[in-house]
């Protein structure tokens, strides 16, 4: 984060960071504005903000003063990333005086962005999940462990793959065994780097690779039972077999909703 995000404000303006990145707590000391602070856990006294208490509320702490807004699970957002995202959200809200009622509607028709880790329907039982903006392992990652916490282990058939960005795919595959029930690889430099890390781990629960979304899809889905999930998650560029990673994602809509018909 750059000092330039916050270098023109003054004493009148607020400032909100995320208490648990250390990095921010360092930066946060050339503001002049006055800091409000998120976090997943209790906020230390004489800091104002919000925070998860352990029971799911977002809670909003000023002076010491707690203030229970709404439970986490109000949301239909699934992850980490998102739960950061409601408890500045919320915070903010409450700093420009958003009535109560008024937060929780919000949060309950917020739907999330489009493309990530976006339920787009249900087909025979078996979700669809699209997350094409997931275009790093990290971001992969983060929607395997929010679905998996939603629904359970080896529930997730993953379609990822495409080109690389030069990036490490170890843990990426050590959470792909032990998280998913099988994988459709999208061919690509990002795809090779991927299954030298599955033959050194010993998965080989890979479904098919393919260079188009229709044949991933449809190879995904017939070995889907009720109960499953096809999550597109690529932790990969998309140049190659797509004009860009919103083409890869609303081809997966498409072809999502030829097969609901």
């Amino acid at each position: 984060m750059s000092v330039n995000i916050f270098k023109f404000q003054n004493k009148e303006d607020f400032l909100v960071l995320n208490y648990d990145d250390k990095t921010l707590r360092e930066i946060s000391k050339k503001a002049k504005s006055k800091i409000f602070w998120f976090s997943k856990k209790a906020l230390p006294k004489r800091i104002n903000g919000a925070y998860l208490s352990d029971d799911g509320w977002i809670i909003i702490k000023i002076n010491d003063t707690l203030k229970k807004i709404v439970k986490r699970d109000y949301s239909p957002l699934l992850g980490e990333h998102n739960t950061y995202n409601l408890l500045a959200a919320v915070l903010v809200a409450y700093l420009f005086g958003i009535q109560n009622k008024n937060i929780k509607k919000a949060i309950k028709n917020f739907k999330g962005v489009p493309f990530r880790l976006e339920l787009i329907g249900k087909v025979k039982g078996v979700y669809f999940y699209n997350d094409t903006t997931a275009t790093s392992p990290e971001a992969t990652m983060s929607s395997l462990e929010a679905l998996a916490k939603k629904y359970g282990n080896e529930r997730v058939f993953l379609i990822i793959g495409g080109q690389d960005k030069k990036l490490d795919y170890k843990k990426l595959a050590n959470q792909i065994k032990k998280q998913t029930k099988g994988i459709v690889l999208l061919t690509g430099s990002a795809t090779e780097k991927l299954k030298r890390e599955f033959n050194k781990i010993g998965f080989s629960n890979i479904i098919k690779e393919v260079d188009n979304m229709k044949d991933a899809v449809l190879s995904a889905f017939c070995n889907a039972k009720k109960g499953d999930i096809i999550l597109l998650s690529p932790a990969a560029a998309s140049f190659g077999l797509f004009k860009n990673e919103f083409d890869r994602g609303e081809q997966f809509n498409k072809i999502f909703l030829k097969i609901k018909k």
